[in-house]
């Protein structure tokens, strides 16, 4: 028989509390009531209640509802709480969420709003309290929701119920939003409701295919020069737990096809090994980029994306993360700023200028960029109250947009031929101007060697500004293709990388200057390139960052 919740309903105003108790009944829980903090006092002594939702202002007593709040965390602290809150205040928002309630609602009450978030709350109870019944002792942990990932809007809500539901399934989960919005935090949170044991991340877009391929699916002894011992990879190390591939569109092509047989059939050989060992791991991976975009691209194999795509988790920007009665912004700053108060002293309060200021703000960093606002701010701040100046520049009110990056090309000559071919370039005019004029392609040549993460980060970077890498497969099928002039010439931008030794990069960079294609001309810090290069401007790079800069200043200059 299934067992009827119990939710508690607070108000000191008689007819208020009937008009409650009458709008918000239901068939799924039983209604009791207080008009008193201490007679609520007397029922929670009494009974657990699997919700108690009270009104803020008690009998005079401004903090009534804190009041129960804090007699529910400490009694019963499975309970979910809703403060309901008068005139949207934002520092009573702030407050209750600092001190653990589950929801806000602001009044005058949206009745159907509250009982869907009286009926969300019983459930994060239950799913609680079923975890603490199947974990072991060494395993009981509070699950990190909805406490650590804060929020209260029904988006967040919706991501969370997601998460409930892959909780206890073996198949893989992909992650995917905007970089800050919090893919780490949900992949710890599967993961340490989970019954299994080991944790392991790999970052998949910060080395080389070479060293990814390594750190992946690890070696034997003499596998390759410099390989002194038996090393098992990330994957086999993570058998019997959970596997995290973080930004899983970092990989190349060819380890996306090896990781896929891997995670398929869950074998795993090292490199240089005779023999595959079994291993059993869940798979979790991220993305901060729409990876079906990529697979169109040819970018991302399309057989891996079924494989991790058998349930999707999207995680909304932090801009979105509101409806009508709540806003995840003022949420996660009130959790922000008792985070990071100084030397446990009271936190700081925010001035209604500077709140308003978040609120419009449509944070590009997400919720690592409020983040590291609120802490810069504490410190900045004045007698523990951050004002509007004490926000970052790019959060003030600005006067100007930014206009958009426009780039043109200038008509190459009709002389000009295609040294890998032969061809003529006019010959080709009509197939080439009709892609050049549809689409804002990017010409990008890429080495060997280049890192797994190199071609995502640049995809990552250019659809920012409307531009795509030009897809060679999309257009090979036509027996006059060439894989040189035509991508050159149909693109409105070159990016091209000398580190590798590759002989096409003097046909891309012979017929990139002869027609006149804005090119940028990249090398990795440490690599030896041919003198004959030392006289052009070429842009160094060490790793994502440095990369992001290259493209941004070259951008800059050439719209400047």
């Amino acid at each position: 028989m299934t067992r009827i919740a119990e939710v508690l309903i607070v108000e000191d105003d008689a007819d208020w509390l009937d008009i409650y108790s009458a709008r918000l009944a239901s068939p799924e829980y039983n209604l009791t009531k207080a008009r008193t903090v201490a007679r609520a006092s007397e029922l929670l002594k009494q009974h657990v209640f699997d919700v108690v939702a009270t009104d803020l202002k008690l009998l005079g007593a401004n903090t009534g509802g804190f009041d129960i709040l804090e007699m529910v965390r400490e009694g019963s602290p499975d309970t979910q709480v809703i403060i309901f809150t008068g005139y949207g205040g934002k520092q009573d928002a702030f407050e209750a969420m600092r001190r653990g309630a589950y929801d806000y609602v602001t009044k005058p009450l949206d009745y159907e709003h509250v009982r869907r978030v009286i009926k969300s709350a019983i459930e994060v109870r239950e799913q609680k309290l079923s975890y603490l019944r199947h974990a072991s002792p060494a395993r009981k942990i509070d699950l990190p929701f909805p406490e650590k990932f804060v929020g209260s809007s029904q988006v967040i809500k919706d991501v969370l119920s997601r998460v409930t539901e892959v909780i206890e399934s073996t198949e893989p989960v992909l992650i995917v939003g905007a970089s800050g919005t919090g893919k780490a935090l949900i992949c710890e949170t599967i993961h340490l409701a989970s019954k299994r044991k080991r944790f392991v991340l790999v970052s998949c877009a910060s080395y080389s295919e070479t060293t990814m391929e390594r750190t992946l699916f690890g070696f034997q002894k003499d596998a390759f020069p410099g390989a002194q011992a038996d090393e098992p990879g990330l994957i086999e190390q993570a058998s019997g737990g959970t596997v995290v591939l973080d930004r899983v569109n970092g990989l190349s092509l060819r380890l996306q096809n090896q990781l896929l047989s891997v995670l398929r059939y869950q074998r795993v050989r090292r490199i240089g090994g005779a023999q595959a060992s079994d291993i059993d791991v869940r798979v979790l991976a991220t993305s901060s980029v729409d990876l079906e975009a990529y697979v169109e691209q040819g970018l991302f194999s399309q057989e891996l994306y079924d494989f991790l795509s058998d349930t999707v988790i999207k995680l909304p920007p932090l801009a979105e993360r509101k409806d009508e009665q709540t806003d995840d912004v003022l949420l996660v700053t009130g959790y922000l700023l008792d985070k990071y108060a100084l030397d446990g002293s009271p936190p700081p309060t925010i001035s209604p200028e500077a709140s308003d200021l978040l609120q419009s703000y449509d944070f590009p960093g997400n919720v690592r960029e409020l983040e590291e606002a609120i802490r810069i701010a504490i410190l900045k701040a004045e007698a523990g109250v951050i004002a509007p100046h004490h926000l970052p520049e790019a959060m003030q009110p600005r006067l100007q947009p930014a206009a958009p990056i426009e780039i043109t090309r200038s008509p190459y000559p009709p002389e000009s031929f295609c040294p890998r071919e032969g061809c003529y370039l006019s010959d080709r005019l009509d197939e080439i101007t009709r892609a050049f004029d549809e689409e804002n392609y990017i010409y990008l040549a890429v080495g060997v060697s280049t890192p797994g993460w190199y071609q995502s980060a640049i995809a990552d970077l250019l659809a920012q500004f409307n531009m795509k890498i030009y897809n060679a497969a999309e257009f090979s099928a036509n027996e006059n293709f060439c894989p040189v002039c035509q991508p050159l010439l149909s693109s409105r931008l070159a990016i091209i990388d000398i580190s590798t030794t590759a002989s096409t990069v003097f046909y891309e960079l012979g017929l990139a200057h002869a027609i006149g294609l804005p090119c940028l001309v990249l090398k990795r810090a440490g690599r030896a390139v041919p003198a004959y290069f030392s006289q052009m401007k070429i842009f160094q790079y060490t790793d994502e960052s440095d990369l992001r800069k290259s493209i941004l200043t070259w951008l800059s200059e050439l719209v400047a």
